[in-house]
């Protein structure tokens, strides 16, 4: 079909919104703190959620009245810090809530090596000039301990620092630090982070305590992403059901959302209000994942919760003469929508399938990107975190939060020495960085991380016997799917053994290429040896000629280990799983004709051995899709495959499932998906052939369809392409874009 290319000049936009400026905290900022005798919980505070240990809420207040001078264009340069969180208000307005999350893993109760300070600018409104009392600003800033949800990290006490630099076109900037002149206290009307009664009255201010340099024991960076976006979501649905003396309020929403819950009240009684409000995804019970309880007094009360989760629906149980609007106030990371992948074809339900990806992977990247707002999970999932990094490159493109979540696994990583929770995710480190190398471009973030790489494969040099991977402490993660009373989420050797050799063969290639990357060619040399070797070595010890598959691990009597929580027995039974032979495809444990071949055969038939026959959950599809892509098979079997999240849409409209079928989990999990990353890729024909757009080519496809359009998001802008059966197919390309005289396209930026 012929093509026709469209320069769209002057209509590029940003790719990573406006740039982060590195400001720090002006000279002269204090730590503050509560009295550490009055208040021995905001000195002594768990530095993870894990940390076995009583919890008791504290909520302190940090205010400062400041008027500030009159000048052109006054902006706000704000930097900010509070352990364990803080939400800070500028004149009544909430400006957001932080801070920046650590990192960290599943389990982890150490605090992490950095903590990260937050920036926000804010244009100030100078509504009267003329007059000489200047700009008022109220600043409040709400500091709790301990942490709530699994990402709070603390460093051991609470604290808080502030400083604010307001810039003019026509004069000096005019500076506001934390220091003994500001007011604390205890706000008493909180029992817990989920109980606050508003009718009673706070205390007196008191002076704060400020904490020297010395004895100040965070380690702050700035954390060069923008400061989350927050929008306020009404209900699509509202029904309410007067009962005798109770009133139940039930609001519904298009969609779930990683969101504060937000309750304005009218409370009509002569008399204080109880009122409870749960939310979840679906159908709020008793049972339900949130709940909170607010006492209000007689008139108009408005709170909004301290915890951001899933939220899809919100219950409140009233008195009947008090009314209740629920609202929702929705934190993502920033997104460029002028920028914004798009993916609609003729077939409506892969058009959905695509959406649904991008919407759940919206709600996930925060700070950090979750692996769903309901766990709130640290960056201990690499597969999660893995797959929405290419979820954002044909979605949202900026890249920035991929690059700070490698630094923070890598901090983790380093400091464990080369030991995380999950160990076989730990080894999708260095594919991880690879992928955001090709996005970016980003040779120094690849060299800075390479000894990360380093440390990781001294540890598993540990865990070898006989050329394999043969002695870790576990095989987790491989998938959450179960067979004969074992659980690939924590499988035996005779179920994960060959999945982690894969893993870690992939991992040996991959930093081959890294090292590379960074002119170090010895290295490379020395992976590429260590992986032809060990490829060798697990054809040896786990390919079964007789099937012509690979099997899935060392079994019992010949393998025995003494077993742990999450390494079981081993059992004496031999399995040939479809996910182990996915991973051997797609680690380079087996290439060429040989690899499609077995492809097929997982493709095709049931099970590869006549009985072992495990589910695939969509988390690990991603890996079955990319090979299913990558060696050609896509036109054949990709789409097919892909409608297996029709069940998805049909199940959860709302948000994806974290599993199908027998698997419980939640409704707001971006592992599962991939399609919004495949669907993409195959129908736009896409290939970086030089990092960061410096090369790439297109070879677009309709693959059996009428129509479909495909836009990618780029430093510069969109590449757009469209298709029509019968028409010839257009491709607008950004500003910068030319196509070379071999038929592939340059980005300059």
């Amino acid at each position: 079909m012929d093509e026709k290319e469209i320069s769209v000049s002057g209509k590029s936009v940003s790719f990573t919104l406006p740039p982060c400026e590195p400001r720090g905290f002006e000279p002269g900022a204090r730590w503050l703190t509560m009295n550490t005798e009055r208040y021995p919980e905001f000195a002594e505070v768990p530095a993870t959620f894990f940390v076995s240990c009583e919890r008791r809420f504290f909520a302190a207040e940090f205010a400062k009245t400041v008027v500030v001078p009159h000048g052109r264009s006054p902006v706000a340069h704000i930097c900010v810090f509070g352990d364990t969180k803080y939400r800070l208000s500028v004149n009544g307005n909430v400006l957001g809530v932080g801070p920046v999350a650590a990192g960290g893993d599943y389990a982890n109760t150490k605090p992490m090596p950095k903590q990260y300070y937050d920036r926000y600018d804010l244009a100030l409104t100078d509504e009267n000039p003329d007059e000489s009392k200047g700009i008022t600003l109220d600043i409040l800033a709400e500091v709790q301990t301990p942490g709530i949800v699994q990402t709070d990290y603390s460093r051991g006490r609470g604290g808080f620092i502030f400083s604010c630099a307001v810039t003019y076109e026509d004069r000096e900037p005019f500076v506001i630090v934390s220091d003994a002149s500001w007011r604390a206290r205890r706000n008493t009307r909180y029992t817990e982070c989920h109980i606050c009664d508003l009718t009673r009255p706070l205390p007196k201010w008191e002076k704060p305590e400020t904490i020297t340099d010395k004895r100040a024991p965070w380690n702050l960076t700035f954390a060069d992403i923008p400061m989350p976006e927050r929008e306020t979501i009404v209900p699509v649905r509202t029904d309410v059901t007067d009962n005798i003396g109770e009133r139940v309020t039930r609001s519904g929403f298009d969609r779930i959302y990683s969101a504060y819950v937000t309750v304005r009240v009218d409370n009509r009684s002569d008399k204080p209000a109880g009122i409870k409000v749960v939310s979840a995804e679906y159908s709020p019970s008793p049972e339900s994942n949130h709940t909170f309880y607010i006492t209000v007094p007689t008139g108009e009360s408005v709170y909004t919760d301290l915890v951001m989760h899933s939220v899809g629906e919100v219950v409140a149980v009233s008195p009947e003469d008090v009314s209740v609007d629920i609202s929702l106030i929705y934190q993502h990371y920033p997104v460029d929508r002028k920028n914004t992948g798009v993916f609609e074809c003729s077939d409506d339900k892969l058009t959905n399938i695509w959406r649904l990806g991008r919407d759940t992977l919206e709600m996930c990247r925060q700070t950090l990107h979750l692996d769903s707002p309901l766990h709130q999970e640290t960056l201990g999932c690499v597969g999660d975190y893995m797959i929405e990094s290419v979820m954002t490159h044909a979605t949202f493109g900026d890249m920035r939060l991929t690059r700070l979540d490698l630094m923070r696994i890598s901090d983790y990583i380093r400091m464990n020495e080369g030991v995380m929770f999950h160990t076989a995710y730990s080894l999708l480190f260095p594919t991880m960085l690879l992928d955001y190398y090709r996005f970016t471009g980003d040779t120094r973030t690849v060299m800075e991380l390479l000894p990360t790489v380093d440390t990781l494969f001294a540890r598993f040099r540990t865990y070898m016997k006989g050329g394999v991977i043969s002695c870790p402490p576990d095989y987790m993660f491989i998938d959450w799917a179960r067979i004969d009373g074992f659980n690939l989420h924590h499988p035996p050797m005779a179920l994960g053994q060959t999945a982690l050799n894969a893993f870690y063969q992939r991992a040996l290639t991959d930093a081959a290429e890294l090292y590379s990357v960074s002119g170090d060619g010895k290295k490379a040399a020395v992976c590429e040896k260590k992986a032809n070797r060990h490829r060798k070595n697990c054809r040896v010890r786990f390919y079964n000629r007789y099937l012509g598959v690979y099997g899935d691990g060392g079994s019992a009597p010949e393998y025995v280990y003494p077993p742990t929580t999450w390494l079981p027995e081993n059992p004496e039974k031999a399995y040939h799983s479809r996910h182990a032979n996915i991973l051997a495809v797609w680690s380079g444990l087996i290439t060429g004709g040989a690899a499609d071949s077995l492809l097929r055969r997982i493709l095709t038939e049931d099970t590869l051995d006549g009985y072992t026959d495990i589910d695939i959950q969509p988390y690990f599809m991603h890996y079955l899709l990319e090979i299913v892509r990558e060696r050609g098979m896509f036109p054949v079997y990709g789409l097919r495959l892909i409608h297996m999240w029709d069940k998805q849409l049909n199940d959860s409209p709302k948000g994806l499932k974290e599993g199908w079928n027998e698997f419980v989990g939640d409704n707001s999990h971006a592992w599962g998906g991939t399609p919004t990353w495949q669907l993409t890729m195959a129908f736009s024909g896409f290939r970086m052939l030089e990092p960061g757009f410096a090369r790439f080519s297109l070879s677009p496809s309709l693959l059996g369809l009428r129509y479909m359009r495909v836009a990618i998001p780029t430093p510069n802008g969109l590449i757009d392409i469209r298709m029509e059966s019968g028409k010839e197919t257009v491709i607008t390309l950004p500003d910068g874009c030319e196509k070379l005289d071999d038929g592939t396209y340059s980005l300059s930026l």
